[in-house]
């Protein structure tokens, strides 16, 4: 006799999301595709429904809410990246998700409609609180907060600033630059950096030189470009560049391409954040990954967790990140001679 369980094995979900699809729940948000491949899975295995009725419950809407809006996602795609997999997760397990934008002009309202929250993002004090009296099933990525109020899941930066330091190090970088990026909350504070925060207080423990620079009027590639022509007016020119983002990363590059520099003969430039096309910059870019994807789906995964046990444990949990070195660093053949 064929088993809920083997149809959830054949289509790769959860047994819950079978019953309530092939119950036909309103409730459920699945695809199409889904949908349909679960029902033909279910006639091809012969499976027949036990005659009984059993009442439906409607499951909560977990609000998913973006720090950035549409146009800042389509420049930087990090939380965005963050987001979806944690979409998927919530989908896979057959619950109803809402898509909510800091900058939604019905932002309020929407918010009202959700039972659980996964906020994405740098949100305000004041922020937080609001969010708090909507639900106390919320889970917080890539916030650090002050104190476990809710749960929330940050990655390691000072490990993995400490990685990127010492990597420059053991190839003889002895003068380091940062080059930072600029957030604003809401209300139109300028996030703390916390990338600059680690590389001062490394700069202060290790024996080398160091140089940093934040633009506020400026962001992107723009911002690493500009920065990159100071560094080139007013300063030495570092041997190594950690730069924020890849945004920052290409305006630094294209800056001392027009002067005739070449990456990493002439200066290594690293990211503090990953994607695949840094496998296909010119040169590769050598980046810290910080694991995004993972941080979308422990997100969706403790927030289903207190849904299925009604109880709410807030917990901080700490993912590590890991050095990719691929072709925009190499030694500092000068510090040799």
């Amino acid at each position: 006799m064929t088993k809920l369980k083997d149809i959830a094995q054949a289509a790769e979900v959860s047994i819950s999301t079978v019953s309530r699809c092939l119950n036909d729940d309103p409730t459920l948000c699945l695809s199409e595709e889904t949908s349909n491949r679960i029902k033909n899975i279910a006639k091809q295995l012969g499976y027949q429904k036990k005659k009984r009725h059993k009442k439906i419950t409607s499951h909560p809407i977990v609000g998913i809410l973006h720090w950035y809006n549409i146009e800042e996602e389509l420049h930087d795609p990090y939380y965005l990246t963050i987001c979806i997999n944690a979409e998927r997760c919530l989908e896979k397990n057959g619950f109803m998700f809402k898509r909510i934008h800091h900058n939604d002009p019905n932002f309020q309202e929407k918010l009202n409609e959700v039972n659980a929250l996964i906020a994405i993002g740098k949100f305000t004090n004041e922020e937080i609180i609001r969010f708090r009296k909507i639900t106390d099933n919320i889970v917080f990525v890539e916030q650090e907060l002050d104190r476990i109020i809710a749960s929330n899941i940050i990655a390691d930066i000072a490990n993995g600033m400490l990685d990127v330091i010492n990597y420059l190090l053991r190839l003889q970088h002895t003068y380091i630059g940062y080059l930072g990026a600029t957030e604003y909350t809401s209300d139109h504070k300028i996030v703390e950096d916390i990338n600059l925060q680690y590389f001062k207080k490394y700069a202060r423990s290790f024996p080398f030189k160091s140089l940093d620079l934040t633009l506020k009027e400026a962001q992107g590639i723009d911002a690493g470009y500009k920065m990159a022509k100071q560094i080139m007016n007013d300063h030495d020119i570092p041997t190594a560049l950690i730069c924020a983002n890849n945004l920052i990363a290409t305006g630094a590059m294209n800056a001392f391409y027009e002067i005739g520099w070449h990456v990493p003969k002439d200066i290594s430039i690293l990211t503090l954040k990953d994607n695949k096309e840094n496998d296909y910059t010119i040169p590769p870019l050598t980046s810290l990954s910080i694991p995004i994807s993972h941080m979308g789906e422990i997100a969706s995964k403790q927030i289903i967790r207190n849904i299925m046990t009604k109880k709410v444990y807030p917990y901080k949990i700490t993912l590590p990140c890991r050095l990719i070195i691929r072709g925009s660093t190499k030694e500092n053949k000068k510090a040799l001679m």
